[in-house]
């Protein structure tokens, strides 16, 4: 065991001994492997030192890119960091992974970018090459489902509403896949139905796409028709059957009122359902020109609002669960500009959970509604 100064943790060291804030709560167990965001903790609750197994790290730490400047802060964000420390998302922002991550993202949405002109023109990438561009802002970082949240949520500067979303969508279906237990191959399968889910909307003009007022009735039907053409591009391709049914049909629900054919719950399969939560996901919590990211939680409360009619229950709520869990101990704005700590989930009402502020009291979102979470912090 080794004891260790605040200024010197690094991700992958492995805590010997539970962490304690001054007055005794535990915030970490023992035996917790270390990552950004829980280093971002320690800095929060003022932790100066942890005992550890190994100075070593347990992950191999990644070769520092050529830096780009910080970002600067959100308005939201602004209090925050007047009061003398960085938010968690400025943290992850300024970080060396990050940086690196930023390199190899961009170079997975333009070689998404390039695949998709090649299946335009009636020439197929091959599975295993599409699979392999998505999958390397994933592997090459060893991140974890915590890990990927966390870098997606904050390449939200990046207003693409089609190879962007698409890589997306490819790296949340594919921890999806793994929260419902698939096997390897069908998570394969799931990624690649993920990345070409939306390939339709480049036969969209973007005057449509890109349209900051809200579409007319014309306009949104235009758009509606992306399913049609994506599943067009594909279908004299030797792409799998799952993968075709998500191009067309990833915005059916189980209750009929989705489109293009208003299918329910028993002709939608699987795979089809599962992009579908993670497009709107990831489209509701992405930036676009015309407003900031929504909150993942008020996400969380879309969904709950829609009811289970329109989605399968048990592909909803193990999304919505391990939404939630990727959140808890993070800073958050609460609507009355106040900011505080998630400490525990509510199973019942997942977008309202247990928030603990700087003070020390705590208060259950579940029971008061007169507070909403807006922003992660």
């Amino acid at each position: 065991m080794q004891v260790v100064n605040a200024s010197q943790i690094l991700p992958g060291m492995v805590l010997a001994e539970d962490v304690k804030t001054k007055s005794g709560q535990v915030i970490m167990d023992k035996g917790t492997v270390l990552n950004e965001r829980l280093i971002a903790r320690l800095d929060f609750y003022s932790i100066s030192s942890i005992t550890i197994e190994s100075s070593e790290p347990s992950e191999p730490q990644v070769t520092e890119q050529p830096k780009a400047p910080d970002p600067e802060p959100q308005p939201s964000q602004q209090k925050f960091l007047e009061a003398g420390r960085a938010s968690y998302s400025q943290k992850i922002q300024r970080s060396s992974k990050f940086r690196s991550f930023q390199v190899s993202y961009t170079r997975c949405v333009l070689n998404t970018k390039e695949s998709f002109n090649q299946i335009k023109n009636g020439q197929y990438p091959g599975s295993s090459a599409l699979l392999s561009s998505s999958l390397n802002v994933i592997n090459e970082f060893h991140l974890n489902a915590m890990d990927l949240f966390d870098m997606l949520q904050n390449m939200r500067v990046v207003d693409d509403a089609i190879y962007a979303h698409c890589v997306n969508v490819a790296c949340i279906v594919r921890v999806f896949g793994k929260w419902m237990k698939y096997d390897k191959e069908r998570i394969n399968l799931l990624t690649l139905a993920g990345l070409l889910h939306d390939i339709g909307k480049t036969m969209i003009p973007s005057s449509i796409l890109d349209k900051q007022e809200k579409l007319t009735d014309a306009e949104y039907q235009i758009c509606q028709m992306h399913t049609y053409y994506g599943y067009d591009l594909l279908k004299n391709l030797p792409v799998p059957k799952e993968v075709l049914s998500a191009a067309k049909s990833h915005h059916e629900l189980c209750d009929g009122s989705g489109y293009p054919d208003h299918l329910k719950s028993d002709d939608i399969d699987d795979i089809t359902l599962m992009v579908g939560v993670a497009d709107i996901y990831d489209a509701m919590t992405a930036a676009r020109s015309y407003r900031a990211p929504i909150c993942p939680f008020t996400v969380i409360k879309h969904f709950e609002d829609a009811g289970l009619q329109k989605y399968r229950a048990d592909i909803l709520m193990t999304f919505l669960s391990h939404i939630a869990g990727t959140h808890l101990h993070n800073r958050v704005l609460l609507s009355d500009g106040s900011q505080a700590t998630i400490m525990m989930l509510n199973e019942k009402k997942l977008s309202r959970p247990l928030v603990q502020f700087d003070d020390g009291k705590v208060l259950d979102l579940s029971y008061d509604r007169s507070l909403d979470i807006i922003q992660m912090l």
